[in-house]
């Protein structure tokens, strides 16, 4: 592994392990949610991506969208590195970094995890990994958000 492309992956990896292997894992789930969705969401399904840039894939237990998406435990209902993932937060009309309002749907939600583009076309943090996933697996993961 380069030089360069360590500090990516030890990142990650510490977050991980930061956000507790069992964060919401065993949180039941809403009646009629895919729970392939649930179980991407989580890491019980691992999910492949990388890092915009480079040619590796990240371990599956740095590349779980809990690890960035779940929330804190802290007082502020904010996560410590990225948006929480509600069905609100998807669907309401918002401005995100910097650009025009938009709202996402499943279409934008699957672009923005193979290529890191949001509804508005602004690119995400290169520090979110970019996923390998089918349609189905974006449509289930979508499924599941949607119902948070």
């Amino acid at each position: 592994m380069k030089r360069g492309l360590i500090l990516p992956v030890v990142v990650l990896a510490m977050i991980a392990v930061a956000s507790g292997l069992s964060s919401g894992a065993d949180a039941p789930l809403p009646s009629g949610v895919a729970t392939a969705g649930r179980s991407a969401f989580v890491g019980e399904k691992p999910l492949v991506a990388r890092l915009p840039g480079h040619t590796f894939d990240l371990p599956a237990e740095a590349v779980r969208c809990i690890n960035c998406h779940a929330p804190s435990t802290g007082t502020t209902g904010q996560t410590a590195f990225a948006p929480l993932l509600t069905s609100r937060y998807l669907n309401e009309l918002r401005s995100r970094r910097g650009g025009p309002g938009s709202r996402y749907d499943p279409a934008s939600f699957c672009r923005l995890l193979r290529e890191g583009l949001d509804p508005a076309g602004v690119m995400v943090n290169t520090a979110m990994p970019r996923y390998d996933i089918s349609p189905q697996g974006c449509d289930d993961l979508w499924a599941h958000l949607s119902s948070q």
